[in-house]
């Protein structure tokens, strides 16, 4: 608080009043005696000590009641002159702030700013003070300019009255800062964050609360700037500090440890985050009580904390709560703010229809107050955009066109961006209704400006253009127009989908989602219709369709990817450290989107926005040197990581003659397949109907389930399970539609290579069956992550080296049960490749010792046969069960995608024996699963993966078959030795193992980094030959 002595230097700079003063953006003042002013003038009426207690409690609403009515009673004394009531006046603004009393503020403030002109000149110790105390409220207010303006004054008096080294001017300075962030200049606000800290520094224990709150600025500061490391580390010392000062539930404590959640949730440390969201919440709650605007802000803070951690039941209570206060206790025009973020909860939710209420209360309200008090218009226009996307959510196209036409007939700001919105929102509801031509049009008109005020390149255009161009493919007049806007929309998205998905992984995306993922989909559609329509060669459809299918294909992986990029950034390596630089980049751009945007929307006539494009330009400049610079160190990690559209001449270079690619993708239309051969490229669209492929697919998954026994995460009970018939119909239907189409060009192909997505990701082609014959019979099958990645790296094939195997860990959970065949496996490989093979098996079996034994690092192929399980906490993980270690390296033993991503194998094959290996998490879109990109990503170049629970026995058995063959012969075509070993599998003279669940359950997938393009070389297992071998 303010209540200090009568020099330059009163006590109030060190107080916890300094502290809250720099956090919240208010102002401090310490009071003085002007030169040459009577000394009846210097008389002061200092604040009650119940105000004091009052405030210094936290207790802004008691404070600001007995601080008005102290002042009023100052006031009302014909013996006091005006002077006498400043500091009591500066009590009431600065109490009042915290409290929230926005008109209350303004009145007083305007009214002592007026009496301190009339009385003390311009250039005194109260003018400093009005006007840093309006500022504070005019930014809150979003009135930044004026806000700069009285910022500017106060800071100019209080350095002409104290000289440079003064605490209040660091308290001035802090505040100019909290201001220059919010309008996006964040270089020149952590230049003022750190000239106060230099002050603060000079000014010993009494200025630790004042240097704490300028820590805790400039930290934000760097969170705002994407640097989030220094930001959390600076935090911490903030925290650390402020436990010194401040009692445990100081609102002081609760403000930084809300903004510390924040940057931990953004570096992906969860459970952190969370405690302290939680923490700050409950410290509002005790000292500033339930209705409070700081709690509520904080409840609906953790709410969407909760949310985005994918907790969305205690997220809802926390949303529920919020609302029930806002209406029992809140002004009117602060409630339409918790509905609309329930509102949005719900929506996310896939519940519009729930939501749909909400918004109409709250445009009721806005409504109602608009005539009353003059509500925000752009509010209203925002909150009628939301209503009519909700509605088209709920698929109540014709309400939601109403809605979009309602709001543009009331628009009555300037804001350019939000009417541009809204008329993207009614052109898509047009065009769902077909709508057509009004569509169209409106599409046409609102490109050109969304193009002059975002970004290069930003979401909201690509899909706009996506928009135009699926009504154009409608006309055959305009195909050529509507693949000219996708081509050009997918230039510019390869950039747009890295960033949106480092930036997206915590929620900080830029509202609308990822990029249209479904662009290239389309753009294969045009392509087709222009080549039913005669507009397009054969040759010239193949070539650009499958360069379509290429971008696709690469765009449907980006989410699934997420996780994967980041563990790369957990290594200590120069590529890791260039690559963490680039997701922190991407994160700052995202940011930094989203401010511009706010700031177009909400203050268009302001000059925030102009800094803020400049700062999003130049990151652009140094995200895209960045990947310039791995693109160029590191192509085999690009091309894993991010492969990029292959020209078909480079990739039949290197095929041989019985060589193939094929590959598979699904848009709305029909199914899609290319086969590229040494002789050419061939284009066809499936005959099966979209609906028959899906249920043969369907039909077949189906079959590869057990009809009774038990699937106990992941491993399957063989003993007591029965399976159901295979449906060898679907697979007859699936092989005629995917390989009859190239019949003549397959006669004399061996070995094929496929990229697959859609519905038929996760399901082995080896199960298909074609002219009688299953597709096993006739193909040597490679998963390829990418078409790109058939040509990675210039290594050669597997070389030379010994057998590392893990795993048969007795799992502390007993719903996994013991391992049999994966220890008899382990055994195998020990007995089958002797000297040359380390077993490692049980308790043996660690994290600790994967990641530092040489035999790791010299091993040519690497075994995990185990279990997989995932990882508890918000994120969904998979992760390999491994012995749990205890001592100085206490683990427990999941070694995750994380771990994975930080190991440097370089090993030519890595076997995952364990469940569901091969099988994309739940909401992935990646055709490959996240253990597969995390091995690649470890440097592994070729993987045997699972695509379902397996039988602990089988898998033993085709596993026995594989390696005595890859013992057996170091030149073996590991692809070969795979389909062999199934082939031995199904035909087992028992019948035991008939059915496709057994034989079909694991996939050979190559091309991770340092893998030719097979250069028309096998893929080989050179292993060392052991020195005694076991036989089979």
């Amino acid at each position: 608080m303010t209540a200090c002595g009568g020099s330059p230097k009163g006590g109030c700079t060190g107080s916890a009043f300094a502290a809250l003063s720099a956090l919240l953006g208010i102002a401090s003042i310490a009071w003085a005696t002007p030169a040459g002013a009577a000394e009846a003038e210097a008389v002061t009426v200092a604040p009650s000590a119940t105000y004091t207690a009052a405030y210094e409690a936290g207790d802004f609403r008691t404070s600001t009641r007995l601080a008005k009515a102290e002042l009023d009673a100052c006031r009302a004394r014909a013996d006091l002159p005006p002077r006498s009531c400043y500091q009591l006046w500066n009590e009431l603004l600065d109490s009042g702030l915290y409290a929230q009393d926005d008109v209350l503020v303004e009145a007083e403030g305007l009214a002592f700013l007026a009496a301190a002109e009339a009385t003390d000149g311009p250039d005194s110790e109260a003018i400093a003070s009005a006007s840093g105390l309006l500022a504070s409220l005019y930014l809150r207010r979003g009135r930044y300019e004026e806000a700069a303006v009285l910022r500017a004054r106060d800071i100019a008096i209080t350095r002409k009255l104290f000289g440079s080294d003064h605490p209040d001017l660091a308290v001035s300075l802090g505040n100019e800062g909290v201001l220059l962030d919010y309008m996006g200049r964040y270089k020149e606000a952590e230049d003022r964050y750190r000239q106060a800290i230099a002050i603060a520094e000079k000014g010993g224990e009494e200025s630790a609360p004042l240097l704490a709150a300028q820590f805790n600025n400039l930290a934000r500061n760097l969170d705002n700037q994407g640097r989030l490391e220094e930001s959390a580390a600076l935090s911490a010392r903030v925290i650390e500090l402020q436990s010194r000062l401040y009692p445990a539930t100081h609102p002081v404590r609760a403000t930084t440890l809300l903004n510390r959640s924040i940057v931990l949730r953004q570096l992906n440390r969860f459970d952190e985050a969370e405690s302290l969201s939680r923490e700050s919440y409950a410290i509002y709650l005790e000292r500033l009580g339930p209705d409070s605007r700081d709690t509520r802000r904080a409840e609906l803070g953790l709410a969407k904390t909760l949310a985005t951690l994918g907790r969305p039941r205690a997220a809802e209570q926390l949303f529920l709560n919020n609302m029930r206060y806002a209406r029992e206790l809140a002004p009117a025009r602060e409630q339409p703010f918790t509905l609309v973020a329930y509102a949005d909860f719900l929506v996310s939710e896939a519940r519009p229809d729930e939501a749909i209420p909400l918004l109409r209360e709250a445009l009721s309200i806005l409504d109602a107050s608009s005539g009353e008090s003059g509500a925000d218009p752009a509010l209203i226009a925002k909150t009628r955009l939301t209503m009519a996307e909700t509605l088209q959510a709920a698929d109540r196209l014709e309400e939601a066109e109403v809605e979009a036409r309602q709001a543009l007939a009331g628009f009555v700001t300037a804001n350019a961006l939000l009417r541009l919105d809204i008329q993207a929102v009614l052109a898509s509801v047009l065009a769902q209704r077909d709508k057509r031509a009004e569509a169209i049009t409106l599409y046409r008109t609102i490109l050109p400006g969304y193009e002059k005020l975002l970004p290069a390149a930003h979401c909201q255009t690509l899909n706009l253009r996506a928009g135009l161009a699926k009504l154009l493919a409608r006309d055959p007049a305009t195909l050529r127009e509507a693949l000219t806007l996708l081509e050009e929309a997918a230039a510019e998205s390869l950039t747009r989908e890295t960033i949106d998905s480092f930036g997206s992984a915590d929620g900080l995306g830029p509202g609308k989602g990822l990029c249209n993922i479904a662009e290239t989909e389309t753009e294969i559609d045009v392509v087709a219709a222009m080549l039913d329509a005669g507009q397009m060669t054969e040759g010239e459809a193949a070539l650009r369709s499958f360069a379509a299918a290429q971008r696709a294909h690469r765009s449907a992986a980006i989410r699934a990817r997420d996780l994967v990029q980041a563990t790369i950034s957990a290594g200590d390596d120069r590529l890791a450290g260039l690559e963490r630089e680039r997701f922190l980049l991407a994160r700052q751009i995202v940011k930094d989107e989203r401010h511009l945007i706010r700031a177009l929307r909400d203050n268009p006539d302001g000059t925030e926005h102009r800094y803020t494009a400049t700062s999003v330009a130049e990151a652009r400049l140094r995200f895209d040197a960045l990947s310039h610079r791995i693109r160029v160190d590191y192509p085999d990690y690009e091309v894993a990581l991010r492969p990029t559209p292959l020209d078909v001449p480079v990739l039949r270079q290197g095929m041989q003659r019985d060589e193939a690619l094929l590959l598979t993708l699904p848009t709305v239309r029909a199914n899609h397949m290319w086969l590229v051969t040494p002789r050419g490229i061939w284009w066809r669209r499936a005959g099966l109907s979209m609906e028959q492929f899906g249920g043969a697919i369907a039909s077949l998954n189906a079959s590869l389930q057990p009809a009774s026994g038990e699937i106990v995460r992941g491993q399957m009970d063989a003993r007591a399970t029965t399976l159901r018939a295979f449906d060898r119909d679907a697979a007859d239907r699936l092989g005629e539609d995917l390989f009859g189409p190239f019949g003549e060009q397959l006669a004399e192909v061996r070995s094929l290579r496929v990229v697959q997505s859609g519905p038929l990701a996760h399901l082995p082609l080896s199960l298909l069956r074609w002219n009688g014959d299953w597709i096993v019979d006739r193909f040597r099958i490679t998963r390829l992550p990418s078409v790109a990645s058939i040509v990675a790296g210039s290594g050669p094939g597997l070389a030379a080296g010994g057998i590392v195997a893990l795993g048969a860990v007795d799992s502390a959970e007993p719903s996994l049960p013991p391992l049999a065949g994966a220890e008899r496996q382990l055994d195998d490989l020990a007995r089958i490749f002797g000297a040359t093979a380390t077993v490692r098996k049980g308790e043996a079996a660690t994290k600790g010792w994967l990641a530092t034994a040489p035999e790791v690092a010299s091993a040519a192929v690497i075994i995990f046969a185990t279990h997989s399980t995932r990882l508890p906490g918000p994120v969904v993980e998979p992760a390999l069960q491994l012995a749990p270690e205890t001592g100085a390296a206490a683990n427990d033993g999941l070694l995750s995608l994380t771990d994975i991503g930080s190991l440097r194998l370089d090993h030519p094959l890595v076997v995952l024996t364990a469940c569901d290996t091969a099988t994309a998490m739940p909401g992935d879109a990646d055709p490959l699963s996240s253990f597969a990109r995390a091995f690649f990503l470890a440097r592994a170049r070729n993987l045997l993966v699972s695509h379902w629970p397996l039988d602990d026995a089988a898998a033993y058995v085709q596993m026995r078959e594989f390696f005595s063959q890859v013992g057996a012969d170091p030149r073996i075509d590991l692809a070969d030795a795979l389909r062999k070993s199934a082939i031995a599998l199904r035909d087992d003279p028992s019948g035991r193992w008939r059915h496709p669940r057994y034989w079909a359950a694991l996939s050979y997938v190559a091309g991770g980094p340092g893998v030719p393009a097979d250069s028309g070389a096998k893929r080989t297992a050179t292993v060392s030959p052991p020195s005694s071998r076991s036989a089979k």
